[in-house]
């Protein structure tokens, strides 16, 4: 019997291949970064994943009153970023990522003071991608919740505090 497939098609589906599984790399954390140790530079630095997708940053930054710090934690299913604590007067923290092929991304915090703790979705693919930031998320906290912005700048998203119990 002769051979069914030949060289060049053997060749366009190994290259069909490479692509597809290039594709399905692309929601790899990339970098992150915690701007909040004294001298003001950036404390951590993380780079990781390929670059295919455009990349979307999401920041969070405290502007609690009374020069009250903030601690916060967030996480996807595929990447723990950690526990930080931000200082009051604009600490901030930021991440870097490219989404998933499959538009499926989430990444959520919670974020906790000695008033109230929430935890919410900083990103969210179904939410966010192509509608209100693709590239900046910006969250600033206040003392009467999580204020979110979009790529131009407006605020659209209020999260309001839970409040601790006073059993």
């Amino acid at each position: 019997m002769g051979q069914f497939i030949t060289q060049p098609t053997q060749a366009l589906f190994f290259a069909f291949l490479l692509f597809v599984s290039c594709l399905l790399c692309t929601g790899s954390r990339l970098d992150v970064k915690a701007d909040h140790n004294e001298n003001g530079k950036d404390k951590d630095s993380v780079g990781i994943g390929p670059v295919i997708k455009p990349e979307t940053m999401v920041v969070i930054t405290n502007y609690l009153p009374n020069n009250q710090s903030l601690t916060l934690h967030c996480k996807s299913k595929d990447d723990d970023l950690g526990v930080h604590v931000l200082p009051p007067n604009g600490g901030s923290f930021r991440w870097l990522f490219r989404m998933n092929f499959w538009h499926t991304t989430l990444y959520f915090c919670s974020l906790n003071w000695s008033n109230g703790a929430v935890v919410f979705d900083a990103y969210s693919a179904k939410r966010d991608y192509n509608k209100r930031c693709n590239f900046d998320c910006d969250w600033n906290v206040f003392e009467d919740g999580i204020h979110g912005y979009t790529d131009r700048g407006g605020n659209d998203l209020n999260i309001p505090w839970n409040k601790p119990s006073t059993k």
